[in-house]
């Protein structure tokens, strides 16, 4: 599993050198990801589905969500969540400054 955790990282770190990419991930190679049954995936998945809906929508609340806000939102609700036991939940960094209209 090791030699994938590399290879994932590599491809990761790969990516956001690209201009135009941004990589969101629930955890890094080293952690893992914080998951319960009855929400069918993981406290991130649960969280960034919320945020892309539009509750990560905040200043200013214009029904877009920008990835400034998406981050914000996401670190925040895995934190809460998992009741504090995620704090650094995902991987982002930010490329490009583009918005998701959620019109």
């Amino acid at each position: 599993m090791g030699e994938l955790q590399v290879g994932t990282e590599r491809l990761v770190e790969r990516l956001m050198k690209k201009s135009g990419v941004t990589v969101f991930c629930s955890s890094t190679g080293e952690e893992v990801s914080f998951e319960r049954e009855d929400w069918g995936h993981g406290a991130f998945t649960l969280a960034l589905l919320e945020g892309l809906k539009g509750e990560a929508d905040r200043l200013p609340q214009d029904s877009y969500v920008t990835l400034a806000e998406l981050q914000a939102f996401v670190s925040s609700r895995v934190s809460n969540l998992t009741k504090g036991d995620r704090t650094h939940a995902f991987l982002c960094r930010l490329v490009v400054t583009q918005t998701l209209g959620l019109q």
